[in-house]
Parts: C-alpha cells; sequence; structure tokens
C-alpha cells in the first residue's frame, strides 16, 4: 500500500460496509476490510478493486475474538502503517420477541454488535493516526434509538453502541472525532434476512418504510462526517421521528404515541 489516507471497515464484505469501502477506495483511501465469511471476503475485495483501487487487502477475523485480529495487526505493524478512518460496521440482525428468543442467539448479538465493538476499537485505536483529520464511524441503528418489539437485543445492543460512541467522543475529543450512524432499513443482504424473520405483524405495520438504496445511505453517511455531524440520521422516517419526540414530548405522551404507531404482538 502506498501513503494515501488508510481506512479500515469491519464487516466490510457486504451491504453497507462493502459499499463505504467502494467509496472510500473511489476516494482515493486504500482499503482494509475486515469479515468472517473468508468466500464473501475474496469477492468484496474484487469488487472494490472494480472501482479502480489496487490498494484493497481483505482479512478475516471475528470482531468478537481478539485472537482473531493478530493477522491485521501484524500487517498494520510490519508496514508500519497507521489508520485515519476506522469503521466498526460489522453486527448482525435478530428479530424475536425475548420471549421466543433462543438463549445463544442472545448472547451472539450482544457479543457482536456491542462487546465485538468495543473490543475492536479498543485494538485498532492503537494503530490510528493522531491528528484532528483521523475518524471513527460507529454503525448503529434507528432501533437503537427507540425500543421495537421484536428487536429486543438487537436494539439494546445498537443503544449500547450509540451510548459507546458517546463515550469515546469525548475521552478522544481533539485528537480523533468520533461519529454514530443510526440509519432505518436499507436494502441490504442483512435486511433480507430480517424479513425472512419477521412475524406477520411486524411486516403489515404500514408505519415502516421502505427500505433505502445502500449507495444512497452510505454516501449520506459519508458525507454527514465530512460535515462533522457526531449523530448521524439518514432514513428521515417514523424511527427517526420517534428519537427526535422525546426532547419536545412529556414521557407519557411519547409512549403513547409509539405505542400506536409501533407494530407489536
Amino acid at each position: 500500500m502506498n501513503k494515501r489516507p488508510l481506512a479500515l471497515i469491519t464487516g466490510g464484505s457486504s451491504g453497507l460496509g462493502l459499499q463505504f469501502a467502494k467509496n472510500l477506495a473511489q476516494a482515493g483511501y486504500s482499503i482494509l476490510i475486515i469479515a468472517r465469511d473468508t468466500k464473501k471476503l475474496g469477492a468484496a475485495v474484487e469488487a472494490i478493486k472494480a472501482t479502480g483501487s489496487l490498494d484493497v487487502i481483505g482479512f478475516t477475523a471475528d470482531i468478537s475474538d481478539y485472537e482473531s485480529f493478530k493477522p491485521v495487526i501484524h500487517h498494520l505493524k510490519t508496514h508500519r502503517l497507521t489508520l485515519d478512518f476506522l469503521i466498526i460496521n460489522a453486527g448482525i440482525a435478530y428479530v424475536s420477541t425475548l420471549q421466543e428468543s433462543d438463549i445463544n442467539k442472545l448472547r451472539e448479538v450482544l457479543n457482536i454488535n456491542l462487546l465485538g465493538s468495543m473490543l475492536s476499537t479498543k485494538v485498532f485505536l492503537d494503530h490510528m493516526t493522531r491528528n484532528k483529520k483521523a475518524k471513527i464511524l460507529f454503525i448503529s441503528s434507528a432501533a437503537g434509538l427507540v425500543g421495537l418489539a421484536g428487536y429486543t437485543a438487537y436494539g439494546a445492543s445498537k443503544a449500547g453502541l450509540i451510548n459507546f460512541a458517546s463515550a469515546l467522543r469525548r475521552e478522544l475529543l481533539g485528537h480523533i472525532a468520533v461519529y454514530v450512524a443510526c440509519p432505518g432499513d436499507i436494502d441490504t443482504p442483512q435486511y433480507a434476512s430480517e424479513l425472512t424473520q419477521m412475524p406477520d405483524w411486524m411486516k403489515t405495520n404500514s408505519a415502516r418504510s421502505a427500505a433505502k438504496p445502500v449507495e444512497v445511505i452510505a454516501a449520506r453517511i459519508l458525507k454527514k462526517c465530512r460535515q462533522k455531524k457526531f449523530e448521524i440520521y439518514t432514513n428521515n422516517d417514523i424511527f427517526f421521528l420517534l428519537s427526535v419526540l422525546p426532547r419536545f414530548l412529556p414521557r407519557k405522551l411519547f409512549h403513547w404515541i409509539a405505542d400506536h404507531l409501533l407494530p407489536r404482538p
């Protein structure tokens, strides 16, 4: 890799992570992507190279397992590389009410979405460029802004990520910029998987808007990072509205509105 700015993206083999990698490659970044699926990772590297950038390397790693980061850390140390942009994007969705949830799946969601995000941030923070141009972007979710029935574990993990990003922002203030994005539904493989898990009472609710194209959402998020907006909202949908209402309404009224707008069993 040359001296171009360097971005590392977790969960970079598909969906939003892959689109971030493509956009940043076109913007002149060298790219490192991390994903669990080796086959998808290889295809993603080729897709990023097809944008015209040859400075792309993929690493197989599980963000909830520190040991799996060692090849990435070795690469950074060996080549004396520092990260200019760290995107913590890896995560999994799980649609289920708490009563119907699988215990192991609950643990997996929290281990990857929250603990894994914290762990990977800690690991790569030591390898970041220390100037005001360096930045960390966390991909949370609109489900982290308001409690959604059926997203008990997922929403909790994403709400925790927002709070983690807020605390880290204050710890790094003046040294590394920190952002957190809370997109709504995006047309990605993960959302397609969510649809297969959704019960009818979630699918038929009219308050939920159509999923947005991944290209549109990725571009919006990166633009708002350039505008130095800490909390990034992209979809302007019912979830965004409900995240804003508590600032202006009494809590009892807010919950009454949310109970009548959001799907529930």
